[in-house]
């Protein structure tokens, strides 16, 4: 597949609710597996682009927190039926730049859809939980809240289905992410945040950067508005994310690392 063939793709970064190049204009090309053609040339940020998303998934934040759990549902469910109206040309996305059968990225794809529907669903069941106090004249209870801006970092073997688990969940309780694909497979979450973007998404609640992945993981690290980060990757990456570094406040760092 020739880069004719994705000229009219998207290739830049998300953020803020605008499609960016990067800012120093550096550009990544992404490599068909299969030929070894260059299928695009995307947008390659650097710290100052992930600064700059987080920023903005910051300022996004207290809004998106504000939404009730069914506003957030519907635009969830409207990203879920887009996924599935454009199903045949992302999956045909994910299959050129990451090499698995067209079945498999089909289902891949439909499955990833069918997780943003699931949490839009369960947003709405983030119950809290009454307490039994000693006291018959007091009562307890427990409220859950969102955390605040999520980070998200995934590997190319899933590239739709490991980022609507991290995306779906944290945007369906009312946290904002910023979220970063594998070098090898960032056309398929391109496309995934077209249709976020074109559910009415506002702007800066969900952010896509493309990038240098140990500044990015700086970035998460030591911005004080990143409160939980996801990571799904090698273990090799896992070790060198984990490197000690200056800590924000963030509250937890979720591993689910797959060995490759």
């Amino acid at each position: 597949m020739s880069t004719a063939v994705v000229s009219d793709r998207q290739t830049r970064m998300y953020i803020d609710g605008k499609w960016s190049d990067a800012q120093d204009g550096r550009t990544q090309a992404v490599i068909n597996p299969a030929d070894e053609s260059v299928l695009a040339e995307v947008a390659f940020g650097a710290r100052a682009d992930a600064d700059r998303a987080i920023e903005a998934a910051s300022r996004a934040f207290p809004a998106w927190r504000a939404a009730s759990a069914y506003d957030r549902a519907k635009v969830l469910k409207k990203t879920a039926e887009l996924m599935r109206e454009r199903s045949a040309t992302i999956a045909r996305t994910l299959t050129s730049e990451q090499g698995k059968p067209l079945p498999e990225a089909t289902a891949e794809v439909l499955h990833a859809a069918d997780t943003f529907e699931w949490f839009a669903e369960e947003g709405k069941r983030a119950y809290g939980r009454i307490i039994p106090a000693a006291n018959v004249a007091k009562r307890h209870y427990a409220i859950k809240h969102p955390v605040g801006v999520v980070g998200s970092i995934t590997p190319w073997n899933f590239p739709a289905a490991l980022p609507s688990r991290k995306i779906a969940p944290a945007l369906a309780v009312g946290c904002t992410i910023v979220s970063r694909p594998a070098d090898q497979t960032p056309l398929t979450l391109i496309q995934m945040f077209e249709c976020l973007a074109d559910a009415g998404l506002p702007a800066g609640v969900a952010n896509l950067v493309i990038g240098d992945a140990l500044a990015f993981a700086d970035a998460l690290f030591e911005h004080p508005a990143v409160r939980k980060i996801s990571f799904t990757g090698s273990t090799r990456v896992g070790k060198e994310s984990a490197t000690p570094r200056p800590r924000s406040s963030w509250s937890a760092w979720s591993w689910a690392a797959t060995r490759r």
